[in-house]
């Protein structure tokens, strides 16, 4: 199991504004991942930020293996209702789509309490 100072949350957090990637604690990060930005780009069907799409599915998800990292990215609007909102679960490991939403579940209990909607991977 990855440990958990290896997973990180990218989103909306309760009493902040705007995306950012936390730890397990809450404590706002600012490290290097594989990926250069975590901003929608992960997505399904990413027509980048704050632009409205049909497309941004809520609860659509693709994971993302790169350098011994997991992300698990999903438009999601429970934290912030504009177009282009989504969260990240980053995790060090090569987990799979089911490994990555229990660890949403155990590392972040906030997030998984307010996501009402199913998760679905998305396959390209």
């Amino acid at each position: 199991m990855t440990p958990l100072h290896h997973v990180f949350f990218h989103g909306v957090w309760p009493g902040t504004q705007g995306h950012h990637l936390y730890d397990v604690r809450g404590a706002k990060k600012v490290m290097l991942l594989p990926w250069p930005s975590l901003d929608c780009v992960l997505c399904p069907n990413d027509a980048g930020p704050f632009v409205e799409s049909t497309n941004q599915i809520e609860g659509d998800a693709l994971l993302h293996h790169k350098y011994g990292w997991t992300a698990l990215a999903f438009w999601d609007q429970s934290g912030d209702p504009l177009p282009g909102s989504h969260s990240v679960l980053v995790a060090h490991g090569t987990l799979s789509f089911d490994e990555m939403r229990a660890l949403i579940a155990t590392c972040f209990p906030y997030v998984h309490k307010r996501i009402t909607f199913p998760l679905k991977q998305v396959i390209l």
